[in-house]
Order: C-alpha cells, then structure tokens, then sequence
C-alpha cells in the first residue's frame, strides 16, 4: 500500500511505501528542500467516511450577517444612499431630488436542490412523448375554425335579393346626401358673392353722396338716373323677389329723376336706356308666378299674383312709363331707340309690342306709318307674327281705284317701308314701286325705299349705289344708315362697307355750316360702327354730332358696343375727365363706367380693378367706376 500526499510547503506530489510513515524527509523539490514528516496512510474507516461524504451535500456556507440597511439608487438624479431595513416596502423621498422612490425588500438566497424537480407535475408523469403517426389523441381535440367552414361551403348564405323599392331608396338617400353637400356650397360661394356685392354698392352709394356736389344742378339729376339705372340692373341679375322688387324700385327712382332733369340730349339717351332696361323687366310664366319678372301684357300670365302691398305690373306699362320721357326727342333719335327696341322684343317673341306699341307710343300720326311698315318688314325676316305682318300691310297700303284693273301708282307722300312692304309680300294690287330716274337727283322717298328694297333682295352693291347717287348729303346719310340698319341682320359683319362709305361721306363734310346732319342719326351710325368692330368710324360719326353732351354719350358708346370685340384693357385716358368740373356731365360717368366694367370682365380681380381706379376723381367718377367694377364681376 502506498502513501499519497503533497508537500506541506510547495504542494509537490508524492507516493511513498507505507513503511516509510513518521520519518522525516527533505523535499526534493529544488526550489523548496524543506524538511517534512511522512504522513501515516488513512484507516479503513477514514476511507469509508470520505466515500459518504463525497454523496453528501456540502455544508451550507456561513451566512454573512444581515445587513441592518438596504442601499438606495434614485433613477432620476442617481444619487446613492442607505436606508433602514425598517422601511423595506415604504416610499422614500430622494434627499437630492426629492422624487418619491420605494425601498426594494431584501430577498434570501436558498441553496437549490438538484433532488427537487421545477414542476407541478407527479413525480411519476410522463414528459416530452413522441407524437404518433396516425393516431389522434382526445385531448388533442379543438373546435373547428373559420377557415376550415368557408372551404368545406357551409357559412355560404343563399342572400335574398333587394327589391327594387330599396334599391331606390338607398340611391335617393345617397343622391339627397350628396346634393345637400353641393347646395350647401353653392349657398356658401352664393351668399359671399351676394355680400360682395353689396359691399360694394354701399361703397357706391356712399361716394355717390360725397362727389353728387361736384356736378352741377342739371347734371346731378341726369347723374342720379344714371346710378339707378345701372343699380336696377345690377339687382336685377340675382332672380330673387327681394332684389327684383329693389331693381323697380331704382327704375321708378331712375323716372323720376329723368322726369325732373331739363330736356337734352342725354335725358333723351337716357331715356332711351331705361326703355331698353325696362324690357329686362319681362319674363315667362314660371318667372311670373315666382314674382321675379312682370307679365309682357296688362293681360299676360300672373298666376301667383302681384307684389304683397303692390298692384299687378306689366312691361307694356312701364314701357309706357320710359318712353313717355323720349317723346319730345328728334325724330332720329327715336327711330334709331325703336329699331333697338323692336330687336330685343322679336328676339323675345314679343311681336305685338314691337309692332303696335312701340309706334303708337312714340311717334305721331303722320310718322307712324313709316315706323309700322319698317317694323314689320323685319318681322317678317324674322318669320315671325305673320298675321299680324299681313294686317299691317293692309292697314298701311292704299286702297286700289274704284273699278280699276290695274295697279295705281303709289302717291308721292307713300311711305317707302309701306312700298316695299307690298312687294315683298306680293300683296294684290298693291302700287308698284317707282322706277329710279336714269340721271340727276334721286327724291328721297324713292331713294329710300329702292335701298330697302335691294338690300331685302340681296344685293346691297346695287342697294349701295342707290344710296351714293347725287342729292343733298343728308339723304344720302339717310339711306346709308337705313341700308346699316337692313343688312346688320343676321351678322353685324355684313354692313362694314356701309359704314365705311357713311364714315367717308360724314368726314368729307366736316366743317361745313351748311350742312347738318341729324344728331340722331349720327349717334345711330356710331353704334353699329362700333357693333361691327369699326371704332375710328365711330370715333368719326361722334365726332360729327353738334349737341356737346350728346357728342361725349356718344363717345361712351363706342366702348360699350365695341366690347364683344375688344380682348385688351382700356386705358382711362380713352374717355378723359375734363380739367373744368363745370364741364363735366353725365355722359362722362357713363364712359368711365363702361371701362371699368370691360376692365373687370376681362381680369375678374376686384382688388386689382380697385387699385386701378383709385385716381380717379371726382368722387362722382370714382363711384361709377366702382359700380362698374361691380357688374363687371357678374359678367364675367
């Protein structure tokens, strides 16, 4: 038996015969060579004890003595410190940060037991088992799941189909839906565009006071006729009940101040105009009943009844009413206001108005035949009131001689409209038209009624030659502009070389005291220059007139009837304000209200045609122009 042991110094390993125990030896260790005794070999019950201690679980290591305080962390400002054992589980405020923190409780530290199993089953189950191929466990069972039904077909539900009725339904609630959402933005956007207006016609009004001083008596009444006119028209557009009642009441304010104003020239224009505003008055039956427009009649629809507090109206009264203010004007001007007139109603299918009021209203007996048979001959291009164009014709014609076979010749006062009017209805045995004489002057009515004539057949050269052959330079400018009148329908295009030769025959007699021509038609003439896009003619024509508040309104004109034509801006100074206010007059207003209003239309920026007018003066001015910025917004 050998002795196992180490150095009791250096820890060198030895193995030594037994007999060798309890002698001393020296270690043979270089580095050591110290003496030690040989230990004795262990007994057997030495080796029997250390076999069973080897089974055994090694003694618990002393515990360390329990702490009397638990360390603290803050984990806002990370200071450190010890608090009692006493206050484990208590909140704690933080000495520097004073935050609230909870002391942690101390835990023990138990030995673990390789001989306790972690869990809660028996000791004897069994654990980790291989699953088997094909076989099915009960306690593997589960519900089936949703997928598992749509593939096997059993959640398909047979749907009933909708009926007709709810399908209706449910597409009247979504369109309903759907229109409530766009009537309320279209009442939005309408509703700041009424504000907007208003405005602006406060602004106007409120001008219109400050600047009326500037003008002079007689010019401040035309000038408050003029603003009425063009605010009746501006609250004319919304097709409201309110606001169709507010536009007659500015046109019945709009008479009455014409009324009050001295007898000219613009009182005649504008007259004229609220003649042809008032036709804007008329309306359908559906606009009748919703009381928004008046009946063409006294005895036209009015289903739905007049105004509260007010009588039943008609356009037929208060045309009336405007062209009672024109009667005293030169007989030009008044025919040149008809032929405007009768173009807007048979444009309307008022041909009763046109034909048999119109005349009746405002001429005398012995021009009204002339103005009959022109009205009706453009009725009857038009193809329309036939009955009416047939009776007229009757009316208008002479009556054939007593017995007589043939057809008489026309007597030298017939009107030249009621000649042609028979030829170009073939009427039975009406009175043949004259010849015109091979050379020398051409009488008037002859020269007339032969333009009328060719110009209906279609040939205005011929019509052209007629006009130009030699007589006084005022019958000429007659025909002429009678030819204008003829061949401006269906296209204003188609009277340009008219116009030019009129423009010609004005300018070359321009300085002449003898000759004069009727202001009347000279405003006439510059309104179809300007409507077939002539404006240096109807500058010309302007030009010409002798009446000095005549001549700026016509000034004015030009502007408005050229605009379907004109693509760029007008410059104020196109109409200029003169340096005298003693000078200024109401055809001036109406020019620059006319370039604002083109102005607007074409830009459609109010804050920039508001910046554009700001130099304008006098206030007067500046209030027009306002109101043209205002109806040049709705244009657009």
């Amino acid at each position: 038996m050998t002795i196992d042991f180490q150095c009791p110094h250096c820890q060198h390993p030895y193995r030594l015969k037994e007999e060798l125990a309890g002698k001393r030896a020296t270690c043979k260790n270089p580095s050591c060579r110290k003496v030690f005794t040989i230990p004795a070999p262990p007994r057997a019950e030495e080796i029997e004890q250390l076999a069973v201690s080897a089974l055994v679980d090694d003694p618990p290591a002393a515990e360390a003595p329990e702490s009397s305080s638990i360390a603290m962390n803050c984990n806002y400002c990370g200071h450190q410190w010890q608090e009692p054992l006493s206050k484990a589980g208590k909140n704690v405020l933080c000495p520097e940060c004073r935050q609230r923190l909870r002391v942690p409780e101390p835990q023990g530290k138990a030995a673990a037991d390789w001989r306790q199993a972690r869990t809660r089953l028996p000791s004897l189950a069994r654990q980790n088992q291989e699953k088997l191929d094909g076989v099915v466990d009960a306690s593997e069972a589960q519900l089936v799941s949703g997928q598992a039904l749509a593939q096997a077909g059993v959640t398909e539900v047979e749907l009933e189909p909708r009926p007709l009725r709810e399908k209706l339904l449910i597409a009247g609630l979504i369109l309903a839906l759907l229109g409530s959402i766009a009537g309320g933005v279209f009442y939005f956007l309408h509703r700041r565009q009424v504000q907007q207006d208003e405005h602006l016609m406060a602004q106007v009004l409120t001008h219109w006071q400050e600047g009326v001083q500037d003008l002079r008596e007689p010019e401040a009444a035309l000038g408050k006729g003029l603003l009425h006119l063009i605010l009746a028209e501006e609250a004319l557009r919304w097709d409201r009940t309110d606001k169709f009642k507010e536009a007659h009441q500015h046109l019945q304010k709009a008479r009455n101040e014409l009324r009050n104003a001295p007898v000219c020239g613009v009182r005649h224009a504008l007259a004229a105009e609220c003649a042809l505003l008032t036709l804007r008055f008329g309306g359908d039956e559906s606009q009748v009943s919703a009381q928004i427009r008046f009946g063409w009649l006294p005895d036209g629809p009015t289903r739905g009844g007049p105004l509260r507090g007010e009588r039943s109206r008609s356009v037929h009264e208060e045309l009336r009413l405007a062209l009672t203010l024109l009667q005293g004007a030169e007989y030009d001007l008044r025919l040149g206001y008809t032929r405007l007139l009768a173009d807007q109603l048979l444009d309307k299918d008022q041909v009763e108005l046109a034909l048999e009021s119109l005349p009746l209203l405002l001429f005398s007996d012995t021009e009204r035949n002339e103005v009959r048979a022109w009205l009706a001959l453009e009725a009857h291009r038009r193809n329309k009131g036939s009955d009416l164009v047939a009776r007229i014709s009757r009316e208008l014609l002479p009556p054939p001689p007593a017995g007589g076979k043939d057809k008489a010749p026309p007597p030298s006062s017939a009107s030249p409209s009621a000649l042609v009017l028979g030829q170009v209805l073939s009427v039975e045995k009406a009175p043949p038209l004259p010849p015109l004489p091979a050379q020398g002057p051409v009488p008037e009515n002859l020269r007339l009624a032969h333009v009328l004539h060719l110009c209906l057949r279609g040939e205005p050269s011929t019509a052209l030659a007629v006009a130009h052959r030699p007589g006084p330079v005022e019958t000429q400018l007659k025909a002429l502009l009678l030819g204008m009148e003829t061949c401006r329908y269906p296209t204003p295009s188609q009277m340009s070389d008219w116009v030019e030769a009129a423009s010609t025959l004005v300018a070359n007699q321009k300085g002449k005291v003898n000759v004069r021509f009727a202001d009347g038609q000279l405003l006439r003439c510059c309104q179809l220059a300007a409507a077939c896009n002539r404006p240096e003619a109807a500058r010309n024509f302007a030009g010409a007139i002798r009446d000095e508040g005549l001549r700026e309104w016509a000034y004015a004109e030009c502007f408005r009837w050229q605009l379907p034509h004109l693509q760029q801006r007008l410059a104020e100074e196109s109409h200029p304000i003169p340096a005298d206010l003693n000078k200024l007059c109401a055809a001036h207003l109406w020019g620059r209200f006319w370039i604002a209003r083109h102005n607007t239309r074409c830009s459609g920026d109010l804050q920039q045609e508001q910046r554009a007018i700001l130099g304008w003066s006098p206030k007067a001015v500046y209030a027009f122009g306002l109101a043209g910025i205002a109806l040049g917004l709705h244009d657009r």
